[in-house]
């Protein structure tokens, strides 16, 4: 047996923390379950692997949404939920969607309910959308809790298209760059080499120079390539971990161009996500768990980890989230605003849209500046090994006449 981590919720929305010692993580799951409680995450002490979040494939947000927004229409219809997956278990053409939808549709079969089914250890179906619909069980309007999470897995699918989008020319033109580069140090310049070596010329310190990075390249071709491969792994093995995504998060948000974006669409995620979440009625601790889980930048997770702490405490959202230094101060005071005005979830959900406007903004600027520095630098590169070149011809032309 081996002894298990969990954080769960119960249907009030009180959160626990503890330990349980049990076979697998699956039992952990059940014996919270007979409890009552709702499971969010559970995880082996001695590996430190969480047993829901082992590597899998995610479900895409594209398919949550279309997910969340056929079960609000079959719900509205009538439908009891057991038939609607039963249906979508069909319908979806995601893969994985719908595999999600069967394993639904059998643990629904069992007598658990669908928020239970989405919680389970073998889950792909997020912690918000889980807790979302467990309130809408509570509550009676689960249609209009799947309308409201279709909406914002539609959100957040159109920003993930504008950025990858927007990434495609940038992307190219480096792989371009780097492809020419190592054409002419690989090809080009030794061919060179031998003209001027025919010739007699005597070659400059510039040529002397271009000449070396080329025969460097050419005999340790494998090792460039193992030095990338094994840099690659070190940075994906460090920032695997919470201390070095910590510290990633931290350089990358104090950058000077790409820092104020990646602020922007922090804070742009973690206003969509407390809008959808206050709006549910869901209690305010409980939500802060939530929306730290969809943050997306560790630096952000250690804000709303900070501001918890202070909420439980008696202090406010806006005063602890201040504290934190993460935030800008118009986002403070748009925060501090909602809550004398008992209006949090609507300041929110403007917040989200003016951080939105903003990071799309910031991003085109972004790929503005990159273009010409791409080209600067290719051109530089490419200058110097056409001079490095024709200063020795100029000079071989000189002594022939």
């Amino acid at each position: 047996m081996s002894e298990y981590r969990y954080m769960a919720m119960n249907r009030e929305g009180r959160y626990y923390e503890g330990s349980f010692t049990a076979d697998t993580a699956a039992m952990v799951a059940d014996s919270l379950g007979e409890r009552g409680l709702l499971p969010i995450k559970i995880t082996a002490r001695s590996s430190g692997v969480s047993a829901r979040l082992q590597y899998r494939p995610k479900v895409s947000t594209a398919s949550l949404a279309l997910f969340c927004r056929q079960m609000s229409l079959v719900l509205r219809a009538g439908v009891t939920i057991m038939k609607g997956l039963e249906i979508l278990q069909v319908q979806m053409p995601d893969r994985l969607m719908r595999e999600e939808a069967a394993r639904m549709h059998r643990e629904v079969q069992t007598g658990r309910t669908l928020s239970e089914s989405m919680s389970s250890t073998v889950s792909r179906i997020p912690a918000l959308l889980a807790r979302m619909v467990s309130t809408g069980e509570a509550s009676g309007n689960l249609d209009e809790i799947f309308v409201s999470m279709a909406q914002y897995y539609e959100q957040e699918t159109a920003i993930r298209k504008k950025i990858k989008s927007a990434m495609v020319y940038p992307v190219m033109l480096m792989l371009v760059s780097v492809a020419l580069l190592f054409f002419v140090f690989t090809y080009l310049i030794p061919q060179i080499e031998t003209l001027l070596a025919g010739s007699g010329a005597e070659l400059p310190p510039l040529t002397q120079f271009v000449l070396g990075i080329s025969h460097f390249i050419q005999t340790n071709t494998l090792l460039i390539l193992a030095t990338g491969i094994g840099l690659f792994i070190l940075y994906k093995t460090s920032t695997a971990t919470p201390k070095g995504r910590l510290h990633r998060d931290r350089v990358f948000c104090r950058l000077p161009a790409l820092g104020p974006v990646l602020l922007n669409m922090t804070t742009a995620r973690f206003a969509r996500t407390a809008a959808i979440v206050f709006r549910s009625g869901m209690p305010l601790f409980t939500g802060l768990e939530l929306i730290r889980q969809n943050a997306g930048n560790a630096v952000a997770e250690q804000a709303v980890d900070f501001a918890a702490d202070g909420i439980q405490r008696g202090e406010s959202l806006a005063t602890e989230l201040d504290r934190a230094k993460f935030f800008d101060p118009m986002a403070i005071q748009m925060m501090r605003i909602g809550e004398e005005t008992g209006s949090l979830d609507d300041i929110m959900a403007q917040m989200a849209e003016h951080y939105d406007r903003e990071s799309q903004a910031g991003i085109a600027q972004l790929l503005t500046l990159m273009e010409p520095v791409m080209l600067l630098v290719m051109g530089g590169v490419i200058g110097t090994v056409v001079l490095s070149v024709m200063m020795p011809l100029f000079d071989l032309i000189g002594n022939i006449k």
